[in-house]
């Protein structure tokens, strides 16, 4: 569902994916751009009775050259990401796909320093609910 996530903003920002692009999933490259968005899922999953019904906890984190670029990267993606509702995410890897109910972020996206290149660090947090289509 990550490698789908990222495919579906993407296509809403016209960010093209991969070690030497803006969007990265996972993990992103030390020496990749300095300007990057990165989605990981962080604190597990929340189990239900039905097996069509989830909810994910993502974690958004963006760098930028300048406090400015990293700001303005993590409040471009922060708009799509926190108003997911009613989307759906076509299955890249494995064909399936999942219906957002809802997407809330945790905070606002927040400044939490720099990396280890000096890079101006910004991070946020959301709730993924919905279902899986079958």
């Amino acid at each position: 569902m990550l490698k789908e996530l990222v495919t579906w903003l993407s296509g809403k920002t016209g960010w093209s994916i991969g070690t030497t692009n803006t969007l990265h999933y996972g993990s992103w490259p030390q020496d990749g751009p300095s300007d990057a968005v990165q989605l990981k899922f962080s604190g597990g999953r929340t189990q239900f009775d039905d097996p069509k019904i989830f909810a994910r906890t993502v974690q958004m984190l963006v760098r930028g050259a300048t406090y400015e670029s990293a700001e303005d990267l993590a409040f471009e993606a922060h708009e799509y990401l926190h108003a997911m509702k009613g989307e759906t995410l076509s299955g890249v890897v494995t064909g399936e796909e999942w219906y957002i109910n809802t997407s809330d972020s945790l905070q606002d996206p927040t400044d939490i320093g720099r990396d280890e290149k000096r890079r101006f660090v910004f991070s946020c947090n959301y709730i993924l609910r919905g279902e899986k289509l079958f």
